[in-house]
C-alpha cells in the first residue's frame, strides 16, 4: 500500500510538472531586487526616469510598481531574461498590469521583447524589438495594439481591440503559439483570436491583380443615374440660401475707413428649398467590374513567423501624462502558468475602486480647503474696512511728514524773498525761476563786489 501511495505521489509530481510551464521572467518590484536587473537610458537629458512606488490610492501597502513620474517626456528602461527565449515550437505569453492614476489624454503604455544585441543604456524608439503588446491612448484613439516584427515589417493588428481608459488595475495578456495562432486577453477575458495569416499582413498575398488587364474604357458600373426628366421648379434656383439678418442693423458709430465696409449678419432663408432630381436605374449598368487574378509570383508560405529569439523585456514610449503603474511582469511558456501569477498577484476590484474614491472625496475637500485659505488671505489683503485703527498710523504719520516738509518749504521761501530785498537791483534786471538758480546767482553778485 505504501508503494501504491507512493507512486501515485510521484506520478501527481510528474503530471505537474507537466502542466508547469517554464517561466523566463517574472518582476512584481516589490523588493530592491529589481535596481540590479532594470536598467534606463542613461541620457537623462532627452529620457526620464522611471520610479518604483506605490499606489497613490493606498499608501499603506506594500504593493510598488514601476512608475513614470514627468510630464510630456521620453522613457527607456529594460532587463535581461533569467535566459534566452527561443520560441521555435513553444507557445509564448507575456504578461503585466498597467493601471493610469493621473489623467490620461496622450500615451502609448507598450511592453517591449527584444533581441540579445540590445544596448540598454542606448535604448530608443529605433532599437530594434521583437514584439509590442499593450494600450495606446490619444484624445479619442483609444485601443490595444499587438504584433511581431517579422523581416522588418511592423504590421498593425487588423481587428481593433477597445482599452479601458480609468484609474483600476487591467490585466494585458498576450498569447502566441507554434501553429501561428493567438490571444489577446484584457483582465482574462479574451478580446481577440485568429492566424497569423489573417490578420496581420506579414506575408505577400496568394493571388493579386492581373497588370496585363485593365478595365475597359466604355464598362458602365453606375447603377443608378439622374432621372434626365426630372426638373427643378421654376423659381427655386433664385431664392438664396442665406439673408440678411433683420435684427443685424449696423452701428451708429461704425466708420467705414476705419472698420471697412459693413456686411449684415446672415441667417439661413426659411423659404429655400434643397433640391436633388430623382434617380432611376441607369439602363446601360454592366454590373461591378471584377480583376482577374493571378498567383502572385512573390507568394510563398512561412510556418515560423513566431519562431524569435528574446532576450530582453522593457518599455520604451513617449508621454504626454505622466502617473502610469506597470507590474507583475511575466514571461512564460504556458497559459495556465501566467494566470496562476495573476492570481496571485492580483487586487480585489472592489476594494481597489472604494480606495479610489476616497481618495478623490479626500482631494476634492483638500482643494476647497486651499480655495478657502487662499479667498481668505485675499481678504485679509485688500479688504482695508476691517482693518483696526492701529493698522492706519502708517497713514497718519504720512501725513504729519508732509505738513512738517510743507512747514519747511514756506520757511526757505520767506528766507528767499529776505534775500531778494536785499538785492533789488539784480532782481529788476532778471527773473529766476527755481531757488538753485538764485543761490548761483546770488554768489556771482557776491563775488562781483568782492571785485569792486
Amino acid at each position: 500500500m505504501k508503494m501504491r501511495f507512493a507512486f501515485k505521489g510521484i506520478a501527481s509530481l510528474f503530471l505537474a510538472s507537466l502542466v508547469a510551464g517554464k517561466v523566463y521572467f517574472k518582476e512584481t518590484f516589490d523588493d530592491d531586487t529589481w535596481k540590479t536587473k532594470w536598467i534606463q537610458n542613461e541620457d537623462t537629458k532627452k529620457f526620464k526616469n522611471f520610479e518604483v512606488v506605490g499606489s497613490i490610492y493606498d499608501s499603506e501597502s506594500i504593493n510598488k510598481g514601476l512608475k513614470t513620474t514627468t510630464d510630456n517626456a521620453f522613457y527607456a528602461i529594460s532587463a535581461p531574461l533569467d535566459e534566452i527565449f527561443s520560441t521555435k515550437e513553444k507557445t509564448l505569453v507575456i504578461q503585466y498590469t498597467m493601471k493610469q492614476e493621473s489623467k490620461l489624454t496622450c500615451s502609448s503604455n507598450y511592453i517591449k521583447l527584444f533581441p540579445r544585441n540590445l544596448k540598454q543604456k542606448q535604448l530608443n524608439s529605433n532599437s530594434h524589438f521583437n514584439l509590442l503588446f499593450g494600450p495606446n491612448k490619444c484624445k479619442s484613439f483609444n485601443e490595444t495594439q499587438a504584433f511581431l516584427t517579422y523581416k522588418q515589417k511592423k504590421p498593425l493588428l487588423k481587428k481593433h481591440i477597445d482599452t479601458t481608459a480609468d484609474h483600476l488595475t487591467h490585466l494585458y495578456t498576450f498569447v502566441i503559439k507554434p501553429d501561428q495562432t493567438y490571444q489577446i486577453l484584457i483582465d482574462n477575458e479574451e478580446k481577440a483570436s485568429g492566424h497569423f495569416f489573417d490578420d496581420w499582413d506579414y506575408l505577400e498575398p496568394k493571388m493579386i491583380n492581373d497588370p496585363k488587364i485593365k478595365k475597359p474604357e466604355n464598362w458602365v458600373d453606375d447603377e443608378f443615374i439622374d432621372d434626365p426628366n426630372d426638373k427643378r421648379p421654376e423659381g427655386l434656383d433664385v431664392i438664396p440660401r442665406y439673408i440678411p439678418d433683420p435684427e443685424s442693423v449696423k452701428p451708429d458709430d461704425w466708420d467705414e475707413i476705419e472698420n471697412g465696409m459693413w456686411i449684415p449678419v446672415l441667417k439661413e432663408n426659411p423659404e429655400f428649398q434643397e433640391w436633388y432630381p430623382k434617380t432611376i436605374r441607369n439602363p446601360a449598368y454592366m454590373g461591378e467590374w471584377i480583376h482577374p487574378k493571378i498567383e502572385n509570383p512573390d507568394y510563398y508560405e512561412d510556418d515560423e513567423i513566431y519562431v524569435q529569439e528574446h532576450a530582453y523585456v522593457g518599455f520604451e514610449f513617449y508621454q504626454s501624462n505622466a502617473g502610469t503603474l506597470f507590474d507583475n511582469i511575466i514571461i512564460t511558456d504556458n497559459l495556465e502558468e501566467a494566470q496562476a501569477f495573476a492570481k496571485e498577484t492580483a487586487i480585489d476590484k472592489k476594494t481597489e475602486e472604494e480606495l479610489i474614491n476616497k481618495y478623490i472625496k479626500e482631494q476634492e475637500i483638500l482643494k476647497k480647503q486651499r480655495e478657502f485659505e487662499e479667498a481668505k488671505k485675499l481678504e485679509e489683503e485688500f479688504n482695508f474696512g476691517n482693518y483696526k485703527d492701529d493698522d492706519l498710523e502708517f497713514l497718519n504719520d504720512e501725513s504729519s511728514s508732509d505738513e512738517e516738509s510743507n512747514d519747511d518749504e514756506s520757511d526757505d521761501e520767506s528766507n528767499d524773498e529776505s534775500d531778494d530785498d536785499d538785492d533789488e537791483e539784480d532782481s529788476d534786471d532778471e527773473f529766476v525761476i527755481y531757488d538753485d538758480k538764485k543761490k548761483s546767482k546770488k554768489t556771482k553778485k557776491n563775488d562781483k563786489k568782492d571785485e569792486l
